[in-house]
């Protein structure tokens, strides 16, 4: 079963950008994205750093997280874009 560690691993390997690199592009540190990369985090990452994990690694987050899904994109009058997003159990 392929899980969110191996899938952050591979990602930030295709980008060729270390884990400090990550890291600093979305204001974490680079002992979260070990201990996500080695799935001793106690939690996977909510949405909004999900999101920014997958934006600087230019892929969905479900790319990372086979358990990401989302109901549809909105556009707020003030313009930009979000998710409805759920987890599935």
């Amino acid at each position: 079963m392929v899980t969110f560690a191996k899938n952050l691993k591979d990602r930030r390997g295709k980008a060729k950008i270390s884990q400090i690199e990550l890291a600093e592009k979305v204001n974490c540190t680079q002992q979260l994205i070990s201990a996500y990369e080695s799935g001793k985090a106690p939690h996977k990452p909510k949405y909004p750093l999900l999101s920014d994990l997958s934006q600087a690694l230019n892929c969905h987050p479900a790319d990372l997280d086979p358990h990401f899904k989302y109901d549809d994109m909105h556009y707020p009058e003030n313009g930009g874009a979000f998710y409805v997003c759920y987890y599935r159990a």
